[in-house]
């Protein structure tokens, strides 16, 4: 995958999370810092760049995905075999919401732990939530009462 083509996945992730809120630039778009984790960030050489180059990729990837978005959305092999994987299943015992390295048990037996700084409070009893796999090959987890979704990382 090319640094390009990787950079307008991530976007159209952003596309499909929804609810989810993000960190926005100065004028009220994703920035790519708030749409990947740290490690994805890091793993992607972006910790080099300089404020003034982020922020012109930012506002490179606003505009080209809102000239393109729709057309890969329809076209892309890619995004719609993404769209076929999902999970359901619900929370075990009492779930207060998410914050930075939360941990959710699922009654299907696998533990998924959230992968971004992103905070929500709730209080909710074992409620159903449905795990997709994303643009990017992450998965991100919507809680389905709330219609709220965050990144998540199987860790067991």
């Amino acid at each position: 995958m090319t640094v390009k083509t990787l950079f307008i996945t991530v976007i159209f992730t952003a596309l499909f999370i929804g609810d989810a809120p993000l960190c926005l630039g100065s004028d009220d778009s994703p920035t790519i810092q708030s749409l990947m984790s740290t490690k994805e960030f890091e793993r992607c050489g972006l910790k080099k760049l300089t404020t003034e180059e982020l922020s012109a990729l930012n506002h490179w990837l606003i505009k080209y995905t809102a000239n393109e978005a729709e057309i890969v959305k329809k076209n892309s092999q890619f995004v719609k075999e993404s769209e076929d994987q999902v999970i359901q299943s619900r929370i075990i015992g009492k779930f207060y919401g998410w914050k930075k390295g939360a941990t959710f048990q699922l009654e299907n037996g696998q533990i998924w732990e959230q992968r971004n700084t992103t905070y929500w409070k709730t209080n909710m009893d074992n409620p159903e939530v449905v795990i997709r796999k994303n643009l990017i090959g992450n998965y991100d987890m919507e809680v389905v009462d709330a219609k709220r979704k965050i990144g998540v990382t199987r860790i067991k």
